[in-house]
This record gives structure tokens, C-alpha cells and sequence, in this order.
């Protein structure tokens, strides 16, 4: 049976990551550099790899809103992108909504960037703040 919830609160150099799996959305927001980058993501990747079956069979957005994140970061969310990719395989389940803060041309940039590197629905959405 799938775990329903998966939840890491925010630090200064780590996201929010919050999964709810029955609603299919998950979020990563806030700031990502942490020191041991595999580390701290080495648990979401187990919690999606443990609940494969369920991700597929569902209607999933993926929801990243950073304000900041390092090299090592971004090759964290193209693993994740890749992910996503592999379990959707062709269904259209997944859609990828990159938010950034209006005034922030560089996250909306790098997401821009993040577009060009999946196959999947990828929207770029300006907000007012990211908090």
C-alpha cells in the first residue's frame, strides 16, 4: 500500500518538500543548497521509487518554487523531471508547474532552461512571492 503523505520542513539552505499523493501534487519550495545535495534528496527519491505504482496510476503536478538553487540542486530536479518522465511513460498524468517571482529573471530563466530538458507538460507561472 502506498505511504500517502511525505513531508521535510524548509531550513535556510533546504526546501519545503510536501508530496500528497492522494491529491497527486507535490511541492518543492524555497531554497536549495544544501551541503550533502544526494543526501538530502536521497529521501524523496526513495518515497517515489517505494510508491511507483501508486505515482503512475494518478494525476500528478509537480510544483517547484524556488527562490534559489544551486548546481548540485538542479541536477537533483532534472533527476526528478526524468523521473516523473519514466513513470508517466506517455500518459499525460504529469504536469510541471515552475513558479517563479515576478521580478526574479533568473529563476524564470532557469526554468525556462528546466522546459527544454522534458517531454511533460511544463507551464512557467509568475507569482507575486514565493514564501
Amino acid at each position: 500500500m502506498a505511504t500517502e503523505n511525505f513531508f521535510i520542513k524548509e531550513t535556510t539552505t533546504t526546501p519545503e518538500i510536501s508530496f500528497n499523493l492522494k491529491r497527486g501534487y507535490l511541492e518543492l519550495k524555497g531554497v536549495s543548497l544544501p551541503e550533502d545535495t544526494e543526501g538530502f534528496y536521497r529521501e524523496l527519491f526513495d518515497y517515489l521509487d517505494r510508491n511507483k505504482q501508486a505515482i503512475a496510476d494518478k494525476k500528478i503536478t509537480v510544483a517547484l518554487m524556488f527562490l534559489y538553487l544551486n548546481t548540485a540542486s538542479s541536477a537533483m530536479v532534472s533527476r526528478l523531471l526524468k523521473f516523473f518522465e519514466r513513470t508517466d511513460d506517455g500518459k499525460n498524468n504529469v504536469t510541471i508547474k515552475w513558479f517563479y517571482e515576478e521580478e526574479d529573471d533568473d529563476m524564470e530563466d532557469v526554468g525556462k532552461d528546466f522546459s527544454t530538458v522534458t517531454d511533460l507538460p511544463f507551464e512557467i507561472l509568475p507569482t507575486e512571492e514565493i514564501i
